[in-house]
């Protein structure tokens, strides 16, 4: 986008005022000297040909592209700015669900249903989460049992299952309010003892897993993976996959997608920190073949689902009461 600073780079009370030629739109930007530095290639001069130094490193990072964007913002408008944000959230919420049902999370049905238990008394301090946290390409230990999934589902998972209630589901105004609302867990079982191998989904509402495959294949699911290895020593591999409906339902601009594996990100952190208190050494990717990992979770390739992490491991590599 080319611009022309109106009035020969006309500043009023520290201001600068632009107009995009061929728009009538026009900007206000307070940053004299960055409008000023990005002139030399963005803007056409009128007569200003000093002051473009000091912030020539602009270009030289590699941001001048970003310019255009960062001009249309300055001059954004939120609807919530002002002390009646309540009132407009609700108003806004609610013209959304008149247009479009608030959508929730779907459980399918499954004949074979493993309910999980918490038996595990765990006493750890931050100092060995910290000490033992790390990862690994190939995972390594001693096998997991049904007990050991449980302990490490539910805690790992407790605050995204708090957030995932049915009345939280239910109210459109509770999407303000939210931690990877998107987010359908997945369990890959190879080797555990005390469970069939398969293919579950963690119903996190009632704390269930849900058997939707009873076969899980270590090379298919390398192959899945772009082909790391991690599938082939690992116990269990846990897959987050986003219902992008759910997602876009919430985030209506650009960023939403950049949202979306900040937000999983730190919904997989919890799990990784409750590996590392176990002294579990998991490997962790983003890279997934997408129609290939959906088609063996029994989902459709047509973007209404998005694979977005995946954690793989076995048990632990000490000693654990």
């Amino acid at each position: 986008m080319k611009l022309t600073i109106i009035s020969q780079y006309k500043f009023n009370n520290g201001k600068v005022f632009l107009n995009p030629l061929g728009s009538s739109k026009k900007y206000t930007i307070d940053a004299k000297k960055l409008a000023i530095s990005i002139s030399e290639k963005h803007f056409d001069f009128r007569g200003l040909d000093k002051d473009i130094i000091s912030y020539k490193k602009w270009y030289e990072n590699g941001w001048g592209e970003s310019v255009p964007f960062y001009l249309s913002t300055l001059d954004g408008k939120y609807e919530d700015a002002g002390f009646n944000f309540n009132d407009v959230h609700k108003k806004v919420l609610a013209g959304y669900a008149d247009k479009d049902e608030f959508p929730s999370e779907l459980i399918p049905n499954s004949e074979t249903v493993y309910e999980l238990k918490n038996d595990i008394d765990q006493n750890f301090s931050r100092k060995d989460i910290l000490v033992n946290r790390r990862t690994t390409y190939i995972p390594q230990g001693s096998r997991l049992k049904y007990s050991d999934i449980s302990h490490i589902l539910l805690d790992g998972f407790d605050k995204l299952s708090k957030f995932r209630t049915i009345d939280n589901q239910k109210n459109p105004l509770n999407a303000l309010v939210n931690f990877g609302p998107s987010l359908d867990v997945y369990v890959v079982v190879y080797s555990v003892e005390g469970m069939d191998e398969g293919i579950y989904r963690y119903d996190l509402v009632n704390k269930n897993l849900l058997q939707i495959d009873n076969k899980a294949d270590r090379k298919e699911f390398q192959e899945a993976l772009v082909g790391q290895p991690a599938p082939l020593t690992s116990s269990v591999s846990v897959i987050y996959v986003s219902d992008i409906k759910r997602h876009q339902w919430r985030y209506r601009h650009e960023r939403a997608l950049r949202g979306l594996w900040i937000d999983t990100a730190k919904v997989t952190n919890e799990l990784l920190w409750k590996l590392a208190s176990l002294a579990i050494t998991p490997h962790i990717t983003p890279a997934f073949r997408d129609s290939r990992i959906l088609g063996l979770l029994g989902l459709p390739a047509d973007l209404s689902y998005l694979p977005v992490y995946a954690v793989s491991f076995k048990g632990s590599e000490k000693n654990h009461e």
